[in-house]
């Protein structure tokens, strides 16, 4: 199926997924893209940690504070001091 297709009959073709087909789309007779049915109470993180395709962080903390090594400004500073240059 091509991406008129897919666009113009979007809530039949995800009904056909939803019933455990697989749809491939295609681009110009060359696949680009597979719709295809998630498993019950998966997430998209779930499968995907399953899959080894995502490592989870080892702890959900952040840093309390960047240090810098120096005095020299902050990334929002140092943007904004790049975006007033451009201006003027």
């Amino acid at each position: 199926m091509g991406p008129r297709g897919l666009s113009h009959h979007t809530s039949r073709i995800v009904n056909r997924v939803r019933q455990g087909e697989v749809i491939e789309v295609t681009n110009h007779g060359k696949p680009v893209l597979h719709l295809v049915p998630t498993k019950d109470g998966e997430s998209v993180r779930g499968r995907l940690i399953s899959e080894g395709r995502l490592r989870p962080a080892l702890t959900a903390e952040l840093p309390a504070e960047i240090s810098f090594a120096d005095e020299s400004p902050g990334p929002s500073e140092a943007l904004a001091e790049l975006r007033d240059e451009e201006r003027y």
